[in-house]
């Protein structure tokens, strides 16, 4: 059964608690006054089991003056010692404030169990008690004084390591910011001159981009002039050549050609007059130019009307216009190896009745030299394999086979 203090009235759960020898009460040691190390090291069992409590002791008459009106002053409690003690042992009397200093209390918690609290001497104890809480309490001096000095030193190398160590950083820090300062300004500088080579390739692009535009503009008005030239040419095949013929006698024979064949005078229509290809025949290709877009396309319309006379008339193609027509022939022939109809309309080409777009320029294009071999015994039966004539490869050049 747990037995509860007689002062605070808190269970006492350890042993370290006295008991009354006259009233048989129990309290524990604050409340006893009584301090751990007296209780192990200092009392014996004889001196507990004749302890007192502080009630019965204030109940003890007094044999002394302290009750009188007028009472001597409290003195300290004589100690005796020995002559050879005295010589040997300086007795202090303890100051009364020493539990409540607050400059020691730093001092306390780092010693931890080095320094014990100092108690006022009991009135009850003995003179060997006396003697032995007056070398406790020298002893506890001694202690905090070289404490205090060990902890003054340590403190000293503490802050002398730790300042050490903030300058070593410091000197650290700033030359590690030096050398970013440094490489910072390297990275600069090299922006900085990258920055005026792109804007020297900038200016070299911009230059190079004006330069193309014009370039582009020359390449398409040189192509354009021969497209729109070409519009307003014509070829007329099977017109048999004469010896030292000049242009006013060949203008007056295609002027006489188409009076006779097409009912249409071209007097003063004609611009120029040349042959196609090598001199081998005599009935090399002639174009001729006129004036008007009207009249070309009029004697385009009327073609027909050279059937059975042993000459035909077409379209004049330049070398554009020609490779894109080749280009049109090889998808037309592929469009027909695959079973579709294909067929090349105006220049276009309809597969299954659909025009089909292409950019001309992504393609390889290719001379018609390069695809058809010199030798007609070859060419024919290739065609002929194709189920098609060399009329129909080259609709360009067809009309006066008709």
């Amino acid at each position: 059964m747990s037995t509860n203090c007689a002062g605070c009235n808190e269970i006492l759960h350890k042993r370290e608690h006295l008991t009354c020898k006259y009233c048989k009460k129990t309290y524990d040691l604050d409340c006893a006054n009584v301090t751990p190390q007296r209780f192990y090291n200092i009392m014996s069992a004889e001196t507990k089991a004749a302890w007192k409590c502080q009630a019965c002791y204030y109940e003890q008459p007094k044999k002394n003056n302290t009750n009188t009106p007028i009472r001597p002053r409290e003195k300290s409690p004589v100690v005796n010692i020995s002559q050879i003690d005295r010589n040997n042992i300086t007795l202090r009397r303890s100051p009364n404030n020493m539990h409540n200093d607050t400059s020691d209390s730093v001092d306390i918690e780092l010693l931890g169990d080095t320094v014990i609290t100092q108690t006022s001497p009991n009135p009850n104890a003995t003179s060997d008690e006396i003697l032995l809480q007056t070398l406790s309490v020298i002893i506890q001096q001694k202690l905090k004084e070289n404490n205090r000095s060990l902890i003054n030193e340590l403190q000293s190398t503490i802050h002398s390591e730790i300042n050490k160590a903030i300058i070593s950083l410091k000197e650290d820090i700033q030359q590690k910011t030096e050398i970013l300062n440094c490489q910072n300004k390297q990275r600069k500088d090299e922006i900085c001159q990258l920055n005026l080579k792109i804007e020297s390739i900038t200016k070299e692009n911009e230059k190079l981009r004006e330069d193309i535009k014009q370039l582009s503009k020359k390449i398409e008005n040189k192509f354009r002039i021969p497209e729109i030239n070409s519009k307003k040419k014509i070829v007329l095949y099977k017109l048999m050549e004469q010896h030292n013929e000049n242009d006013f006698s060949l203008c007056n024979r295609i002027v006489n050609i188409f009076r006779d064949i097409m009912n249409v005078d071209l007097t003063g229509y004609i611009e120029d007059t040349y042959r196609l290809g090598k001199h081998r025949n005599n009935t090399r290709p002639l174009v001729i130019e006129l004036i008007s877009k009207k009249m070309t396309k009029y004697l385009i319309d009327h073609k027909h009307l050279f059937k059975k006379s042993g000459l035909a008339i077409s379209k004049y193609y330049d070398d554009i216009t020609q490779k894109h027509n080749k280009l049109l022939r090889e998808e037309m022939f592929k469009a027909r190896q695959k079973g579709l109809y294909a067929v090349i309309k105006d220049d276009n080409l309809y597969v299954e009745g659909k025009k089909v777009l292409w950019n001309t320029n992504t393609t390889n294009n290719k001379d018609i030299d390069n695809e058809d071999t010199h030798d007609k015994s070859i060419n024919k039966s290739f065609f002929r394999n194709q189920g098609l004539t060399r009329q129909n490869t080259h609709p360009e050049h067809s009309e006066h086979l008709q």
